[in-house]
């Protein structure tokens, strides 16, 4: 037997599994990093988050990425220098960030990449896209674990298009190994580059449980910072959206997408809201002229009135616990207009000992655990939108 196979076969019947989760959001501030000891699988999952770091990125690295990620026309030649270039990066930074923890890459039994999403298109008709849903990661698994060492699984997004999902959002997985609780309902939200929600009902079987993509998060409101201010990356506990006004006819415009009227579950991603669809709606509604503080206003608008309207739909007898992650999680703004629009009481997923930066990294790793350990014919038979697959290729540094 193949010695790389014996250590896999020996891991999955090990007690307990370090493993090392990395995301690359489509916010594409840098990666997170998560090192987590987790024992048993499924609902019997525990997990200990023993180190956690956010690395930024260099310029030099989003030079290379912008012009490729989420855009219809790169050439083919960068997408496939781009996928070796970021797993290359990615290496890098994460025996940088293990030297840093003093941890030796011998010791981590296997390592989750999400990789760096530049593409994700949504099928909404099967009569004019018979394709169907479609995405690509790049960061080359096998290169990452021939660099490192270290047992990695990547690519986890297209067994869930293959079995019929919409290959995102993926986090409702571990949030229902995680955070589902026997009497109360769960609504489990994350404000990245886009925002997404999971609702577990109380006493949920796996099959119960509902995710979506809610729209916007963070994206357009920080590219926006980035093309009016220098040096400034991000609007800071929302203090510059919170000085602004709302301007209802921009807000008007933003919200004039077919997405937002689309039912549950659904799916999107930068290539519809980005900085140019911002642009497109500042033009209709002929408000150029706004100040930088107006438009985050507006824009935090959108984002905390999407949000709420599909939280608003979900079939809620009372109050849940509501758990917020993300970079969002910390915009104070933000998360104010959510609670007002809702009337729930939002709190951070570190109320589970999970930091909310660190809580994707942290949910693909345990998407690793489950396909290494654990019995996804245990969930029962799971829903269109969640089914009880295994995810993720498996790559041998040798």
């Amino acid at each position: 037997m193949n010695e790389t196979i014996k250590r896999l076969y020996h891991t999955a019947g090990k007690d307990s599994r370090i493993i090392l989760g990395l995301m690359s959001g489509t916010s594409m501030d840098g990666l997170d990093l998560a090192l987590c000891r987790f024992e048993g699988f499924g609902r019997d999952s525990k997990v200990q988050v023993l180190a956690y770091d956010c690395m930024p990125y260099e310029d030099a690295y989003l030079e290379a990425l912008r012009p490729v990620a989420f855009q219809e026309n790169a050439p083919l030649s960068e997408v496939c220098r781009l996928n070796k270039f970021i797993a290359q990066t990615h290496a890098k930074m994460l025996k940088a960030c293990l030297q840093s923890w003093k941890v030796d890459p011998e010791d981590i039994d296997l390592m989750a990449s999400h990789g760096q999403t530049v593409m994700h298109i949504p099928a909404n008709d099967p009569v004019t896209d018979p394709v169907g849903h479609s995405t690509l990661q790049l960061g080359d698994g096998d290169l990452l674990s021939v660099h490192t060492g270290i047992i990695c699984l990547s690519d986890f997004r297209q067994k869930h298009i293959a079995a019929g999902g919409q290959g995102a959002p993926l986090v409702s997985y571990g949030d229902y190994l995680l955070f589902a609780e026997p009497e109360n309902p769960v609504v489990l939200l994350n404000i990245g580059g886009i925002a997404n929600l999971t609702y577990i009902p109380a006493e949920a079987g796996f099959g119960d449980v509902m995710a979506t993509d809610t729209g916007p998060g963070n994206r357009m409101m920080d590219a926006f910072i980035r093309s009016r201010m220098e040096d400034v990356f991000f609007d800071e506990d929302g203090r510059l959206a919170a000085a602004g006004e709302l301007h209802q006819t921009l807000l008007d415009a933003l919200s004039d997408d077919p997405f937002f009227a689309a039912p549950y579950p659904k799916t999107t991603g930068p290539e519809l809201f980005n900085l140019d669809y911002l642009l497109r709606a500042m033009d209709k509604s002929n408000c150029r002229y706004l100040s930088t503080e107006d438009v985050l206003a507006t824009l935090s608008a959108l984002t905390a009135n999407s949000i709420s309207h599909e939280i608003l739909k979900l079939p809620l007898a009372e109050s849940p616990l509501f758990y917020v992650s993300g970079g969002g999680a910390k915009n104070k703004f933000l998360l104010s207009k959510i609670e007002r629009l809702t009337g729930y009481k939002t709190m951070s997923t570190e109320e589970k000992n999970i930091p909310p930066d660190a809580k994707e990294a942290v949910l693909f790793a345990l998407l690793a655990n489950e396909t290494i350990a654990g019995d996804m014919g245990a969930l029962g038979p799971g829903s269109t939108n969640m089914p009880a697959i295994s995810m993720g290729k498996i790559s041998f540094p040798y």
